[in-house]
């Protein structure tokens, strides 16, 4: 005849076949944790696109915290430069010098919009006046004395104006020269009777209430404007690299061009 079990031994045996039912069970159904390899990204941007940048690196940072992202924001002309010594490793620029980049993809657009300051009765322009007032040929509005701002020499945003505006001319000579977008829309917000140009990604909505967007020939810059050509101061804006992105490099630029990256491209700007 079997002997019985002893209570400490039957209640050891309880103990263990709960720990196989429970906690065997718990251990194995836990998600496996995968370590990534730390990341950092060297991007680069044109001065007229630096906001669009500095919103894409800190959006791709909160949700991939182990890749680290410095911005650098340079003259367009730069940006060429560092691609081709690979200084860095992405660029976001409104303009490529020829030959800078053997990897590059439209990203998105930009339009110059054309800026006056709040008090200045002006509404919309045409292409040919435009011209003119940029030229110094016209100097008043409406019995007006204006203020005319233009980008420094070299700068893409003046580039892309003066091809489209003056046709490569010299601009007017009391025109005040400023070495940013955003030293154009201070001052043009600051000074009664000024007119200026700046890329849109860098006007927001705070902005809006001390400066006005002046039309182009009776059109407003918008995505929709610049994309169907009736807005005449878009201008493409392009995702470059020294060479096809790879590993974290291809990740982030996936994520640029993918919905994630354009709602929030979408976001940035005075659209």
């Amino acid at each position: 005849m079997q002997a019985p079990a002893r209570p400490g031994l039957r209640a050891g045996l309880a103990l263990g076949l709960l720990w196989l039912a429970v906690g065997g069970t718990g251990c194995a159904s836990q998600p496996l944790t995968v370590t990534r390899e730390p990341a950092a990204i060297r991007l680069i941007s044109s001065e007229a696109v630096t906001p669009l940048a500095q919103a894409l690196a800190s959006a791709y940072a909160e949700s991939h915290t182990w890749v680290s992202i410095e911005v650098t924001s340079a003259s367009a002309a730069f940006v060429g430069e560092e691609l081709q010594a690979e200084r860095a490793d992405l660029a976001l620029t409104d303009w490529i010098p020829e030959g800078a980049s053997p990897w590059s993809t439209p990203f998105t657009h930009d339009a110059i919009a054309i800026i006056a300051h709040r008090d200045l009765p002006i509404e919309s322009v045409d292409l040919g006046r435009l011209h003119e007032i940029f030229r110094g040929h016209v100097q008043e509005w409406e019995g007006r004395l204006l203020v005319v701002v233009i980008r420094e020499d070299g700068s893409a945003t003046r580039i892309s104006f003066d091809q489209v505006v003056i046709r490569d001319r010299e601009p007017a000579l009391m025109a005040v020269v400023m070495p940013s977008s955003r030293a154009v829309i201070d001052f043009v917000a600051s000074t009664p009777n000024a007119l200026g140009y700046t890329s849109v990604l860098h006007l927001t909505q705070a902005d809006l209430e001390r400066v006005r967007i002046v039309s182009v020939g009776g059109v407003a810059p918008s995505r929709e404007a610049v994309a169907d050509g009736r807005y005449l101061l878009g201008r493409q804006v392009y995702l470059a690299a020294p060479t096809d992105p790879a590993g974290p490099l291809r990740d982030f630029a996936q994520w640029l061009l993918g919905p994630e990256g354009q709602t929030v491209t979408a976001s940035v700007g005075a659209w």
